[in-house]
């Protein structure tokens, strides 16, 4: 509702006015003649013509002689009622060849808004504006100088919303500042206006600055600007001011709303925040503010933006529980949510009903299957989902070809992703830059380099913007086949040449730098993003972290965790099971479950991996009793646990000797229906190998095979240790005999187990023999390996020192062969025979070690 009064005419006076003008006689064109040349004396004769009652007749005989110069004149002058104003002026454009000058557009604004007339006075002030030809800053300079009379509010007011509706946001803001800066006040309503243009062009500071210059010039802010403020702090992670400006409301005057309540939920939600959100929803529902559709789907957004689907399936009971009917935002969020979690079939099902609801799938349904589909790997179904498509008449946007050709692409099918990439194109969307990086790594992942340069070169030749996307998809190919140092030459060349590389190029060279073992190189990287004022993603913190944890950084890898929470970003259980993993491992379980109530108090997920890392944690540390107790108090509270969980356990009463309890558990899992797999079995045939029952390991192998699981090369291990470990050295060989005929490849811990007990037993000829097949297969032998190999020869021939340190130096030999092994395992194995030494003879060997490195 408009602030500015509108004068009516009285219709007393107008009356007189018509009865007075009905005695006076009527001029003709005639009596003018003497006129013509005479211009104030023409522009009285016309505005006094305006006022008879048949002026039409007159001014159509004189209007050859009627200049654009006249009009402001004639309107402006001789008390001329305002709608007879408008009227001769809407006439006169009508006019062959007749153009009105600025003056006259502003010299009718300025009378229309006078008489209250907003709406007339808006439409002058867009035709100015928005016309062909139009020169809106002159326009804006002459009718913000207030000619004719004093300075009117409502005209600045109105060419302020003019500008917002017609997408002028910073002539808007331009306005805005001038009027502030002289202390008038303006609508509350163009401030609310001009606040969310602003912050839907995302300039949230601008609109903070909005909200300051109105309180500072006494403009009193309605409900509409308050949610708009509360929005905006959302939208810039200030949640704590946005909660103080939603608590400031009741002494402000207003009670928050349904808009208010959503505007600070959403900001909850988006900063996974959502324990706040849930005692929000439950104030909302306490203060009689009726929780909306929105409402309902900004819960299941945040819920399924973190991973946490299930949850948001439990708010859609709720909200129809509550009588609110979803919508296809709320189908198509969850849709999506379950494909990224891989639950096809209860995404379909939420499709049917969908379909059951009235609510048509929309290409934004048939994007998310499709999409989650390819990620699944069922590429078949995907396609069924796109012929669906296409069939029902479903509109197939960029979106839907982006993801088919990704999908594609990721299969290493080129040819069917450039066939679709045809058809895009035939459909008359352009060529655009995220295609042909897809395209690129699709080619990088078959390791096409050739085809790869080549879209890489039409992208150049299309004009597409070729940016830090592109490169990073080479970069990120380049690491994971190992190239790190191609990739790192590529980085440096693109620094030089001037290009700003992102975070995400940065997060792949982090990850590829700790992948190998280049501590040093990921750190150097990490500092000089901050140098940089790069701001690490989910993604590079996720990177950093795990490196930092393997390479047992831990007490960094927490800051970097509390620096990452600090800063709003969302953290997923992944990141921070790798801290509490690397906690376990270093032995402070104190501080892993400081870790983990830190998880529970601020709501974040806690998956059936965060509970495995805990309860194996107790285990390593001899506490398999408090870990089973960790396990039931889950059980009891009804938390979802799994078959890792419930691995973690069998293990750990396995390796503690207590195969009965382990058995126990295993026996509850099938009861549950919670399917045991190689992980379960390799975990008990292990504990029955380790307390010498080897016939109950063999009843679970062919239980194993009974029930269509598959032995992998870990059970094989297992059994040729737990065969080793009782004297059965035969069955143990018989059992690496079966590698190959298994299709399996032994791996160095096999043949450690086998030249270990062949050693021990004397029979190194086939020691030495599995030695050298060990080398074939292209594996390097550790320190274990030389050790057992030296004290095998020891045994068998009693080699004095000198023999022995000449099978060290030989071992030494093969540090210079490319993949065998390391300096760092001949050292270990150095030890390890130094430690077999004793008496006098410690120092000789010691001595002859020594001589041997000071050779090299």
């Amino acid at each position: 509702m408009n602030v500015y009064r509108v004068r009516r005419p009285c219709p007393q006076l107008e009356l007189h006015s018509r009865l007075h003008c009905h005695h006076r006689p009527i001029s003709t064109a005639k009596d003018w003649n003497k006129d013509w040349n005479d211009d104030k004396e023409f522009v009285r004769r016309v505005a006094k013509t305006l006022k008879l009652p048949n002026h039409q007749d007159v001014l159509d005989q004189i209007s050859p002689h009627l200049s654009p110069s006249h009009v402001p004149r004639i309107i402006s002058k001789y008390g001329l009622d305002v709608r007879v104003a408008l009227w001769f002026f809407r006439w006169s454009a009508r006019l062959n060849g007749f153009h009105h000058t600025l003056d006259s557009y502003i010299t009718l604004i300025h009378k229309l808004v006078r008489a209250g007339m907003f709406s007339d006075a808006k439409s002058l002030i867009s035709q100015c504006t928005t016309g062909a030809g139009s020169d809106s800053a002159l326009f804006q300079e002459k009718l913000l100088e207030g000619e004719g009379g004093p300075f009117l509010a409502a005209v600045p007011d109105l060419l302020i919303r003019v500008y917002v509706e017609g997408g002028k946001v910073s002539e808007a803001t331009e306005v805005y500042n001038r009027i502030i800066s002289q202390g008038i006040k303006l609508n509350v309503l163009s401030c609310n206006g001009l606040m969310a243009a602003l912050l839907q062009s995302f300039r949230p500071a601008e609109v903070e600055g909005i909200y300051s210059g109105m309180l500072g010039i006494g403009v009193r802010p309605s409900r509409h600007t308050l949610n708009i403020m509360i929005n905006c702090l959302c939208i810039q992670g200030k949640l704590k001011e946005a909660d103080r400006l939603f608590r400031e409301m009741d002494s402000k005057g207003f009670e928050p709303d349904v808009v208010s309540y959503n505007s600070l939920l959403n900001g909850f939600c988006k900063m996974g925040m959502l324990k706040e959100a849930r005692v929000l929803l439950a104030e909302m529902v306490e203060m009689g503010a009726l929780p909306s559709q929105a409402t309902y789907n900004i819960l299941i957004c945040g819920y399924c933006r973190v991973g946490r689907v299930n949850e948001a399936l439990a708010v859609r009971k709720l909200m129809v529980r509550n009588n609110v009917l979803p919508n296809n935002v709320t189908y198509n969020t969850l849709i999506s949510g379950l494909c990224k979690e891989g639950r096809a079939r209860e995404a379909f099902a939420l499709r049917d009903e969908m379909t059951h609801w009235r609510f048509l799938p929309n290409t934004v349904t048939y994007n998310s299957l499709i999409n989650g589909l390819f990620e699944s790997g069922n590429s078949v179904e995907a396609f069924k989902q796109y012929d669906e498509m296409v069939n029902k008449g479903v509109e197939l946007n960029q979106a839907t070809y982006s993801i088919l050709i990704k999908g594609l692409c990721k299969e290493g099918k080129m040819d069917a992703a450039n066939r679709f990439v045809r058809k895009m194109l035939e459909r008359g969307f352009g060529p655009r830059a995220v295609v042909c990086n897809t395209l690129i790594d699709g080619y990088c992942k078959i390791g096409n380099m050739v085809d790869a340069f080549r879209v890489l070169d039409e992208m150049v030749r299309s004009g597409l913007s070729v940016d830090v996307c592109t490169y990073s998809v080479i970069i990120n190919r380049l690491c994971k086949e190992g190239k790190l140092d191609q990739a790192d030459r590529l980085f440096r060349k693109l620094l030089d040449k001037g290009l700003v590389l992102d975070e995400v190029v940065y997060s792949t060279l982090i990850d590829a730098h700790f992948k190998a073992d280049d501590d040093k190189g990921a750190l150097k990287l990490w500092n000089e993003m901050a140098q940089k004022n790069i701001l690490p993603n989910v993604g590079t913190y996720s990177a950093f972290i795990n490196g930092l944890c393997k390479g047992g950084f831990t007490k960094m890898a927490r800051t970097v965790l509390n620096e990452m929470l600090e800063r709003g970003l969302i953290p997923s259980s992944p990141i921070f099971n790798m801290v509490i993993r690397r906690y376990c491992k270093d032995g402070n379980l104190e501080k892993a479950f400081e870790l983990h109530n830190q998880m529970v108090e601020n709501s974040f997920e806690l998956d059936s991996s965060t509970y495995s890392v805990l309860i194996n944690g107790l285990s390593m540390e001899g506490m398999v009793d408090k870990a089973a107790k960790l396990f039931h108090m889950l059980v009891n509270k009804g938390a979802p646990v799994d078959d890792t969980i419930y691995n973690t356990l069998i293990n750990s009463h396995c390796r503690k000797g207590d195969v009965e309890a382990a058995l126990k558990l295993f026996s509850e899992m099938e009861v549950k229906g919670i399917k045991s797999g190689v992980v379960t079995y390799n975990a008990l045939i292990s504990g029955f190998c380790n307390v010498g029952k080897i016939e109950e390991a063999y009843r679970l192998i062919y239980r194993m095979i009974e029930n269509g699981i598959a032995l992998n090369s870990i059970t094989y291990e297992i059994l040729m240790r737990g065969h080793c470990k009782t004297g059965g050295r035969e069955e143990a060989l018989k059992l690496h005999c079966k590698f190959s005929t298994e299709g399996l490849e032994p791996n160095l811990n096999v043949y450690n187990i086998l030249i270990e007990r062949l050693c021990k037993e004397g029979d190194m000829q086939k020691a030495k023999s599995l030695f050298r097949e060990m080398l074939e297969r292209g594996l390097s032998p550790n320190h274990m390996t030389h050790t057992a190999l030296i004290n095998g020869q020891c045994m068998e021939q009693k080699m004095n020192l000198k023999g022995k340190v000449t099978h060290f130096n030989e071992a030494r030999e093969m540090v210079s062969v490319p993949g065998t092994t390391s300096n760092q395992e001949i050292k270990a194995g150095s030890n390890n025979l130094v430690s077999t030494s004793q008496g006098r003879q410690h120092g000789k060997v010691n001595g002859y070690l020594c001589q041997s490195h000071q050779c090299r």
